[in-house]
């Protein structure tokens, strides 16, 4: 029996020393698509076993510093003050761009207004703009919807849109995108961001100019093009030691399986054969002009 059992022990040791855990954390705008990579990618890949969680961008970068994941997905670019964390502890970065996502300024579709440039983008979410009256519509207070601090689209906005200045102290927060559609859909006053992915019926986009001249409507083909003026990259960032551990799930997620899956999940993906116009026909039919 003990020689069955050292038999049997010798050949299941392979897959245990070959089984390989990945832990993915971070932004909470990419964790739809990489958790559904991550489930597509295990079915063929069952040494590796793969956990994804949310959190937030910043999150994510803290827990790979601290060795706490192996893959931080980030919805922004890695701030200098992380970049210098990460050196001081002797990491090598890397990162891969795996797909695009483009955010939406919404609105109720109560409210008469149509589209927006980004200088008023700006001072209506740093607060100098506080009645929609000034914008051409109803004479009511603006009611702000913002991310949470620890977001990666809090930071995008912040950074890109806002020209690094404060949001507004009266400004709501929300953790996730979801909650940021559900406040406009209940609130006709209300204002908030989000991705294309997460659109929906109860919401009006609205067009965006970066002058009062030329305004694009917010849909993938846009973002893709680089005509919408309000899109950003979404990252993996990993240490150079897990290199081969991850290059397998990286390329997959780059792969045209991967890259259609991000655009099923609502994403603007990298490749460009995998651009589905039904996608545009359906956040066109959310424009109530």
């Amino acid at each position: 029996m003990k020689k069955i059992h050292l038999a049997l022990l010798a050949f299941c040791m392979p897959l245990f020393i070959h089984a390989q855990n990945i832990t993915i954390k971070g932004s909470d705008t990419m964790y739809p698509f990489v958790q559904r990579i991550a489930q597509l990618y295990s079915q063929t890949n069952p040494n590796h076993s793969l956990t994804v969680s949310g959190g937030g961008s910043g999150t994510g970068l803290t827990a790979m510093k601290d060795d706490k994941a192996q893959l931080a997905i980030a919805s922004r670019e890695i701030r200098l003050e992380e970049t210098q964390a990460l050196e001081e502890k002797g990491i090598e970065l890397r990162e891969a761009i795996i797909a695009y996502d483009a955010l939406s300024i919404i609105v109720n579709p109560k409210n008469p207004l149509q589209k927006i440039t980004l200088t008023e983008i700006k001072d209506v979410f740093t607060g100098k703009i506080t009645n929609w009256k000034s914008l051409g519509g109803i004479d009511a207070p603006i009611i702000v919807y913002t991310r949470n601090p620890n977001s990666g689209t809090y930071e995008f906005m912040k950074r890109n849109i806002l020209l690094n200045e404060d949001y507004a102290k009266k400004c709501l927060h929300k953790d996730k995108n979801e909650e940021m559609v559900k406040a406009v859909v209940s609130e006709p006053n209300a204002i908030a961001f989000c991705g294309l992915s997460y659109l929906k019926e109860g919401v009006k986009p609205l067009k965006v100019g970066e002058n009062s001249r030329n305004y694009v409507k917010p849909n993938f083909q846009n973002a893709k093009d680089g005509i919408y003026p309000i899109s950003r990259p979404l990252y993996y960032f990993y240490e150079a030691k897990n290199e081969a551990l991850l290059n397998d799930f990286i390329d997959f997620s780059l792969s045209h399986t991967g890259q259609e899956l991000i655009h099923k999940e609502g994403y603007v993906p990298i490749e460009e054969k995998v651009l589905n116009a039904e996608f545009d026909k359906s956040i066109e039919a959310l424009f109530d002009f």
